[in-house]
């Protein structure tokens, strides 16, 4: 993303949800076939940790697979942006329906049909 948009990655749920899976899905000591040849793992087998996909994700702020970084493996950040994110939500949902409510109760208005067929419209106050 672009510098002056990038900020938005971190009020959405799915970027922390996405992080949040990864993380716990990968683990730096995971390994993958390469066409290296002979390595510390085995024939032809690498560790997660070189793969250019993780770089990828590195790079757009999701540290995983990371050898001797506790942040790399725990989820307690992702957790807790994700439930501070609900709160957010509903926060702003509860005043919402509250401003609402309130500006239609200032503002309702009720029509009377009087006897000669013609409608009044009286606010409640009248009534």
């Amino acid at each position: 993303l672009p510098f002056g948009v990038s900020w938005i990655r971190y009020i959405s749920p799915v970027f922390w949800t996405y992080r949040g899976i990864v993380k716990t899905a990968l683990r730096w000591s995971d390994t993958y076939s390469c066409v290296r040849g002979q390595s510390d793992v085995g024939t032809n087998q690498c560790y997660l940790e070189f793969s250019p996909g993780i770089d990828a994700l590195k790079r757009r702020g999701i540290n995983v697979a990371t050898f001797n970084d506790s942040q790399s493996d725990e989820v307690y950040l992702e957790v807790i942006m994700l439930c501070l994110l609900f709160l957010a939500l509903q926060v702003i949902i509860f005043l919402t329906s509250a401003l609402t409510k309130g500006r239609r109760r200032s503002s309702t208005h009720s029509k009377i049909k009087t006897g000669s067929g013609h409608t009044e419209a009286v606010s409640q106050v009248d009534l």
